[in-house]
């Protein structure tokens, strides 16, 4: 095997063994001034329901904060909302390892989003003496909102999720509900946040 072939190969093998984890890095940051030391994990996610209800997607950022004085893990979410839904219930459910955990979701807030989305479509008509070129624009604005919010997990919740195959979050938008799972590759991700 020539020279340009190995280093190819072992280029080829790295990305393999290594790529996985640039979807989903890790990020550690060490606070001097707070004595912490906190590792996150960023995740997108869309319901189960997504067909069905009024719930599109959300961003969740899990953070594993290291203190003197032990550990916490919390949920970041940033969960989008159609403008015709329901409001987000205070309460939620999360199951791991067969064990389901009601909890609260802290420091809500809600902002209305809004998007203006422009397109120009051309048209060409011919005539017996000349080609006529016309052009209009559609306009379409999306409005939603974006519903913000904490979850703290338990010691109880974090063994859970330690031996589970699939963590599952489950919100309810009045007579709507709004199911994510996480499995297989993102659920390692969040094991290894937790181990770490």
């Amino acid at each position: 095997m020539h020279m340009k072939n190995k280093l190819f190969a072992f280029i080829l093998l790295s990305i393999t063994l290594t790529g996985c984890s640039l979807f989903y890095p890790l990020n550690t940051q060490v606070d001097e001034f707070k004595h912490t030391k906190k590792i996150t994990l960023e995740i997108g996610a869309m319901p189960m329901e997504y067909l069905t209800n009024n719930v599109t997607s959300t961003n969740i950022t899990f953070e594993k904060c290291i203190l003197e004085s032990g550990e916490t893990l919390n949920a970041y979410f940033v969960l989008n909302r159609n403008s015709s839904s329901f409001k987000l219930d205070k309460g939620c459910f999360i199951k791991a390892f067969g064990k389901s955990y009601e909890t609260s979701i802290e420091d809500q807030e809600t902002v209305n989003r809004s998007q203006l989305v422009s397109k120009t479509e051309s048209s060409s008509i011919k005539d017996s003496t000349k080609v006529k070129t016309e052009s209009k624009t559609i306009s379409n604005s999306y409005d939603w909102y974006e519903e913000k919010f904490i979850i703290r997990f338990t010691p109880e919740m974090v063994e859970s999720i330690k031996k589970t195959d699939e963590l599952i979050f489950r919100f309810y938008l009045g007579p709507n509900q709004a199911t994510f799972k996480l499995t297989g590759f993102t659920l390692k991700r969040v094991k290894k946040l937790i181990s770490i």
